[in-house]
């Protein structure tokens, strides 16, 4: 709840203009983020009690974004996951030591309003533009709300052309990477009900050459597209593993990460990946010599050039933790994103028992 009041100043902050990050794309983009994460809390908030069932769900809509199969499978778990607000009325007689829960009328975020928020939200967030070369790639990363083409702007002859048809079909967690030579296609099947009833949401991949798609191998990882690109190898840095949670469990721990060779067009594991094969780790970054992928601001990241792991400096080693304290239950929330070649955070929020509040630094590491 505190985490929700929270980002619930900032986006009051953003649609009064007291909050802007200087361009209106951006401050829309930010404003629209901050109420999908307010939208997973509540989803979310049910299971604090469980702990590896919320980590399980965690890493179930790491792996989707469509909010019918999230409340599906929310629902499994606890068939009565969705809060249901009520009115606290005293009861009755001389001496009242009892109270009466009264349910609340409609006027507060109902099931159906939140599968059309938290679709909306994704929406406008999951539109994309990877570099080709010297042309640009505008794609959608969900087929959810309708399948749309993709579309390839040249600069030089100002003009839009679409792309043909991938051959994956309808897809979801869609990501497109550029090697120097052939723009790589990575999604998640479109089915009603990913990694649950219709099991792991393994990684498909597609290669788009010569304006042609061919596709290519299915991984056997349920983490996201590789993005890292290390000459003739694309690489998912993220280290973890998911089993499916108590129900529709897979049977087997799936890894998030995986390493795709592009000339053999082969899979194959985190090289040296540590805590081989323990779940709940989310940890997803890497550099090589041409480029550099950060999705966390701390833990083991992967160093294409040596194939090995080397652990990211805390961000200042007097004030941020190296972890959240959770023995006390104090927890720090931040979002790190590549820059070039450099990682930059900015901001982020802490909060715990005493309240929360928003951090106004701002860090950046080179390799």
């Amino acid at each position: 709840m505190q985490e929700v009041k929270l980002r619930g100043e900032v986006i009051e902050g953003i649609l009064t203009r007291q909050l802007t990050l200087i361009y209106d794309q951006p401050t829309v983009e930010a404003l629209f983020l901050q109420l999908r994460l307010v939208l997973e809390s509540i989803a979310l908030g049910s299971l604090v009690a469980h702990q590896e069932d919320f980590d399980n769900m965690r890493a179930k809509m790491r792996a989707h974004h469509k909010p019918i199969g999230l409340l599906n499978a929310l629902e499994k778990h606890h068939p009565k996951f969705y809060p249901e607000p009520v009115i606290q009325e005293p009861g009755e007689g001389m001496i009242k030591t009892k109270t009466n829960l009264v349910p609340r009328p409609d006027d507060y975020l109902t099931k159906t309003e939140f599968e059309s928020c938290y679709g909306a939200c994704s929406e406008y967030l999951h539109v994309t533009n990877p570099l080709v070369g010297d042309k640009i790639v505008l794609y959608a990363t969900t087929d959810e709300n309708g399948t749309a083409p993709d579309w390839e702007f040249d600069p030089a002859l100002e003009s839009w052309r679409e792309l043909p048809d991938d051959p994956l079909g309808p897809g979801f967690n869609r990501s497109m990477v550029w090697n120097g030579e052939a723009l790589f296609l990575f999604d998640k099947a479109l089915v009603d009900s990913p990694g649950g009833a219709d099991g792991p949401s393994y990684t498909r991949a597609a290669r788009y050459q010569n304006g042609a798609w061919t596709a290519l191998p299915t991984a056997d990882t349920i983490g996201p597209g590789p993005e890292l690109v290390d000459g003739h190898r694309l690489i998912a840095p993220v280290l973890g593993y998911a089993d499916g949670g108590t129900n529709n469990n897979f049977g087997r721990c799936i890894p998030y990460g995986a390493v795709f060779d592009t000339t053999a067009n082969e899979w194959s594991e985190l090289p040296k990946a540590p805590r081989q094969g323990r779940k709940g780790i989310w940890v997803n970054g890497g550099v090589s010599d041409t480029d550099l992928v950060a999705r966390s601001t701390r833990g083991p990241f992967f160093d294409a050039t040596a194939d090995e792991w080397f652990d990211l400096p805390p961000l200042d080693p007097e004030t941020d933790p190296d972890s959240n304290d959770a023995n006390n239950q104090t927890f720090i929330a931040r979002r790190a994103a590549s820059i070039g070649d450099a990682i930059m955070v900015v901001g982020g929020a802490e909060y715990g028992p005493g309240g929360g509040a928003l951090l106004a630094d701002a860090y950046i590491w080179t390799p």
